[in-house]
């Protein structure tokens, strides 16, 4: 996989764990308190994987080992 489409999927991964947050933040939640908490969990859940992919997953430059 090349790193333009890696990047590409980390920031389709960070943008719906976004989306998820705000939806469920602005609609579930204040309509059931119970349910939009543990929607808020795992839409967290989603974003900390999708930056700690984003971060994990970025391109390294090689290492000259040459003297």
């Amino acid at each position: 996989m090349s790193g333009s489409d890696a990047s590409g999927e980390n920031w389709l991964i960070l943008g719906s764990a976004v989306i998820t947050l705000a939806v469920i933040v602005l609609i579930v939640a204040p309509a059931n308190p119970m349910v939009g908490g543990a929607f808020l969990g795992a839409g967290a859940g989603l974003l900390l994987f999708g930056v700690l992919r984003a971060w994990l997953g970025r391109e390294r430059k090689p290492v000259d080992r040459r003297h």
